[in-house]
């Protein structure tokens, strides 16, 4: 699976944030560069799967910009 990289448009947080409380992952700043993984989406919505400073991220779509080579 190849790995896209992205920018983010705003601070994001996890939208898992039960999880995202317990392992006190940090808010991503606007501008930082995540690494895209996949998209889900269920029952409570779509969310792009992104990793940043080594924690996974479950985002909106919306909030992340493709950077294209």
């Amino acid at each position: 699976m190849k790995i896209r990289k992205c920018i983010a448009k705003k601070e994001l947080f996890d939208h898992d944030f039960k999880t995202s409380a317990i392992h006190r992952k940090p808010k991503i700043p606007a501008g930082s560069e995540v690494q895209y993984i996949e998209t889900i989406c269920n029952f409570y919505g779509k969310y792009s799967k992104v990793k940043w400073n080594g924690f996974l991220y479950y985002v909106k779509p919306d909030d992340i910009e493709f950077v294209y080579a």
